[in-house]
């Protein structure tokens, strides 16, 4: 999906334009802002530290460049009638300050989000012609927009706040001019580039291109890049240097010495370094496989600094790394792209021609692997394709339906075919293995471990042979290593490396669990189970988040395929994580302990009997709500699960009245989806709940995480114990029509158990996409009923942020009379505060009728009233009655903010009532003796000077002893204009 520059003059203004214009202003005016901040930081470093001077200093070679557009020019360097060079960038565009900080920072920070940022911008604002974002889109690259932001120094919470803000059409159109303005600048300077083969910055261009795995072609590429040059097919290089990292031990100049010219060459090293130096700008390096560089070796290299701009920051550089490696080192590469590689077609293609003379069996073999999401996964490759159609082949047609038996069936399969084809025959019984092949796997096993701890894909062979002696033949050539040689021209170093790097994570998890096992080797295996989950020494009371976090991206799947391996023998792992719990100090030590240890319980085939393990050891307080951790949608799938494990056997805790049993739970609700599978989960969860004991607080995060179509329609009944809680809070995010929405929460808090204690807060009220609007009386019945059907209720507190509709007639505005009547009656109910908008907002559309104001300049004005009186005579009724009535209330704070809210349709409400009501509520409020805290803010409107507002004064210069807070604020009512008039166009009619 993309967001559009805008091609109309007058756009059609929806709560769909809206959503775009606001992620526009997002994007122009805070990325403006973080990238202004970053050049400004940086001239500050220089010297002098004046952005004029340096301006001035570099003039000649700035006014040169080619894609210095005529008005960026005119910016930096006015002529003498418009004004002086500037020392200040309040005034320059994203794209200058990108220039100048390309051209005059040299090596400036955060090229890597910068980049994203100027993609991120061309990618949603420069191909379709259409404003319009709809709400899942909107939250989709409002995310992404704001990691990016993130990325740069933004603030998180700031950015979040802009969320709830509005924008009107003359600041949409502006916003979106602007884009279109910076896209088209951007296209211009790629096509001047391209006609002139010039570099982007006139420094160095990085690319960064992943390929999924060792066999599906980075490799290939790079070396076909290579020959093509050496064919004259790219002229535009004088020179091209191919390097392998994975041979890299010393500097790029070394390297270009030992891997590509022979040893007879005339030149010296620093001949060719000098001439490289000369001629940056027709030089490419190209640099495969950046990810198998060891860590000692990227440490005594320079290559970084040649991939990063440091050295040679003129040249071009080619990088290939796996997905999600060496990010840090990449974070100055400028364009990323990805080989794709093997398809499903070509796949398909492969098996039907391996059972060519079997096409029934093919077609079996392609259901079975389209059905089975592990499969699909695994013949991402030719040679994965092969081992499947020999599992397949080898065991009568039939494939595991578990992951690690598969894998396990592989192994066992390439074994017997070594078995058969050696040249010494070996004899097999069943499926028995022999001792040396064992063995041979067992050293495969800890190769694969030692690898992956270094980060190393690829292995010297000579040191196989040297470390493993008389097993290194049977690892060499059993079949799950491939083998190739270096591109080097002098020194010519064979090498292996497994075939997928999922066969390597698979034999590494198989080493380890066989360690673990073995009672002779367990604390060999439980040192390095530490290690893959991040745990300091076991002597220790240390506890490193970054290391857990540093760990899980290390070794990604290692721990998965851990537990499939084994399978219900998993207790040493969750021994190690009780022990960890009953050593952790603080409460976020525990917390991320827990969601780790929570989220392993919900993977293993043996939850039930681990959770005996660990269960006494959790703290009172779980969550899955941490940063960081919780990235990955799956975690939390398998946290949910993991819960349900741990309130089972904790049932049994509490009924021996043991102290750590979960009292508060605290869920982020971002990532339910609507999948089958999770629902059944999650009723499981329900149901195990239903007669667990009290659970002390219940708080649901980010309820809103999208429509009713794409959520888990899940009640609150599935976090809350048939005997309910003591506290419930909900906080649900604006823009959405949920599955948990206010309206949806306030119906089901009549049904659900007993709350002694509600908190609920709302970013913003929208219209209900499956149904018509709602007015604010049947939020204030719901509530109502809510208040009087929970007996034991002793707090609520409702926040409203913002309130959108559709339809003209209904109304945002909060009566609340029938709450206050409810409150009134209710015998426990100690604490109210209500905060409401005082404002609307009434979305434009076709259907929308406005009154027409007439013509003006030959253009079709309506208008729309901005201010509407209310008669809040009622609500003062009951609000004197409630105040007589009850006689157990002590905190009432009843508030309608206006909400700053540029939108044209944006309507204020002033509440009215008489004099003679107004006394009597200021009657009852000085006869209440039980109150302590009384607020009304923004319910009722009047002249400053009226009469009204002399009343309210006399109340609160007379205040009642028993009030330690009494205020009333009353709201001018006047203004200015009722009305707003905007061109008929804009409403779509």
């Amino acid at each position: 999906m993309a967001l559009s520059k805008p091609s109309i003059p007058e756009p059609v203004y929806t709560p769909g334009t809206a959503r775009g214009a606001k992620l526009a202003a997002l994007l122009v005016d805070e990325g403006t802002a973080l990238v202004r901040k970053i050049l400004e930081d940086e001239v500050q470093k220089m010297n002098p530290p004046s952005l004029r001077q340096q301006l001035n200093k570099h003039k000649r070679y700035l006014a040169g460049l080619r894609y210095l557009n005529p008005g960026q020019k005119k910016t930096l360097y006015p002529n003498a009638t418009d004004g002086v060079v500037p020392d200040t960038a309040l005034d320059f565009d994203i794209s200058l300050l990108e220039l100048l900080l390309k051209e005059l920072c040299g090596n400036a920070p955060y090229s890597g989000p910068r980049n994203r940022l100027r993609q991120y911008r061309n990618n949603n604002y420069g191909h379709v012609s259409s404003t319009h974002l709809s709400e899942g889109d909107f939250d989709r690259l409002w995310e992404e927009l704001t990691e990016i932001l993130v990325a740069l120094g933004g603030d998180r919470d700031e950015i979040s706040e802009r969320r709830n803000s509005s924008i009107d059409p003359e600041q949409e159109a502006k916003q979106f001019s602007q884009l279109e303005k910076l896209y088209k600048e951007d296209m211009e300077v790629k096509h001047l580039l391209l006609a002139e083969g010039k570099s982007l910055r006139k420094g160095q261009e990085e690319v960064l291109d992943q390929g999924k795995s060792l066999l599906v072609g980075q490799e290939c590429s790079c070396q076909k890049l290579a020959y093509d040059w050496s064919c004259g097919k790219l002229g535009r290089f004088k020179v091209v240097f191919f390097l392998e990292m994975r041979y890299l031990a010393g500097t790029v100049k070394d390297a270009v010495f030992e891997q590509l010219l022979p040893k007879d060459t005339k030149a010296t090293p620093d001949q060719l370094w000098s001439y490289i130096q000369e001629n940056q700008d027709d030089v490419l390096f190209i640099l495969d496989g950046l990810d198998e560089l060891s860590q000692g070796a990227k440490e005594a290299t320079d290559v970084v600094d040649l991939i990063q701009g440091k050295i040679f920051r003129n040249c071009h550089v080619l990088v290939t790394s796996r997905p999600y490696q060496c990010v840090k080192d990449l974070d100055k590469c400028h364009e990323f792209y990805r080989i794709v590689g093997y398809t499903k077609d070509n796949s398909e293609e492969f098996i039907r021609k391996y059972f060519r003379q079997s096409p029934e069996s093919a077609s079996k073999l392609v259901e079975r692997i389209h059905s089975n999401e592990n499969l699909s996964e695994i013949v991402v490759n030719p040679l994965n394709n092969v081992l499947i159609c020999v599992v397949w082949e080898d065991n009568n047609k039939q494939l595991p339906s578990s992951k690690a038996e598969l894998y396990k069936q592989i192994i066992l399969s390439i074994a017997k075919r070594f078995c058969t084809k050696s040249k010494k025959t070996l004899p097999m019984e069943g499926d028995q293995l022999l001792l040396n092949i064992e063995e041979a796997l067992i050293d495969l096993g800890k190769l694969s471990w030692e690898g992956l701890e270094q980060e190393q894909l690829q292995f010297n062979i000579e040191e196989i042979q040297k470390t493993y002696g008389t097993t290194a033949d049977i690892m060499l050539n059993m079949g799950l290593l491939t083998r190739d040689y270096s591109f080097s021209r002098i020194k010519r170093t064979c090498y292996c490396a497994f075939l997928h790097k999922t066969f390597q994570e698979y034999m590494a998890a198989r080493y380890i669990s066989g360690l673990v096992l073995d009672g002779s080797s367990r604390e060999e295996g439980m040192k390095y189970l530490r290690s893959m989950f991040g745990l300091t020494k076991d002597s220790t009371t240390e506890f490193n988040r970054e290391l857990i976090l540093t760990s899980r991206r290390k070794y990604r799947e290692v721990p998965n395929w851990l537990l499939l391996t084994l399978g219900k023998d998993a207790d040493p792992l969750f021994d190690m994580f009780a022990k960890e719990l009953t050593k952790a100090q603080t409460d976020e030590d525990r917390a991320v302990l827990s969601f780790v240890c929570i989220t392993w319980l919900g993977k293993t085939v043996a939850g039930g009997k681990m959770a005996e393990i660990v269960a006494p050891f959790l703290p009172q307080q779980l969550t899955n709500n941490l940063s960081g951790l919780s990235y990955q949608y799956g975690d939390h799938i398998d946290w949910f699960v993991g819960l349900t494990h741990v309130l089972t056997c904790q049932k049994k805790l509490n009924a021996s009245n043991n102290p750590r049993v979960v009292q508060h739970l605290t869920v982020c609700c971002r990532h339910i989806t609507a999948d089958s599978s999770e629902q059944e989960k999650l009723d499981l969860l329900e149901n195990t709940l239903s007669d667990y004991g009290k659970i002390r607080s219940v708080t649901l995060l980010e309820a809103g995480g999208g429509t009713r179509q794409s959520c888990h329609n899940f009640s609150l009944h599935t976090f809350i114990p048939r005997c309910g809680t003591e506290s419930l809070s909900i906080f649900i995010k604006p823009g959405f029509t949920l599955y948990l929405s206010l309206l949806s929460s306030l119906e089901q808090l009549s049904e659900v158990p007993m709350v002694e204690n509600i908190r609920i807060t709302v970013g913003g009220v929208t219209s209900d996409m499956f149904g018509p609007d709602v007015d604010f009386s049947e939020y204030d019945r719901l509530l109502a009923h809510a208040i009087s059907r929970q007996s034991s209720l002793r707090s609520i507190r409702l926040e409203i942020f913002e309130w959108h509709r559709n339809d003209p007639d209904t109304r945002g505005f909060g009566n609340l009379t029938a709450t206050l009547q409810s409150i009134s009656e209710h015998a426990c109910l100690q604490n109210v505060e209500l905060d409401l908008p005082r404002n609307d907002i009434l979305a434009m559309s076709s259907d929308v009728r406005f009154g027409v104001f007439g013509m003006v300049n030959k253009v079709l004005m309506v208008k729309y009233k901005t201010h509407e009186t209310f008669d809040v005579e009622p609500m003062v009724h009951e609000l004197t009655e409630c105040i007589k009535k009850n006689n157990v209330l002590k905190t009432l704070r009843l508030r309608w903010k206006l909400w700053d809210n540029r939108n044209i349709t944006n309507k204020v409400y002033h509440g009215v009532c008489n004099s003679q009501s107004l006394s009597s509520l200021f009657s009852a409020i000085q006869r209440n003796k039980t109150l302590e805290t009384l607020v009304i803010d923004g319910m009722l409107s009047e002249s400053l000077s009226g009469p009204q507002a002399e009343i309210v004064a006399k109340l609160l210069s007379n205040k009642p002893s028993n009030y330690k807070e009494l205020n009333i604020t009353m709201f001018s009512h006047t203004f200015v204009e009722d009305f707003v008039m905007f061109p008929a166009s804009w409403t779509g009619q």
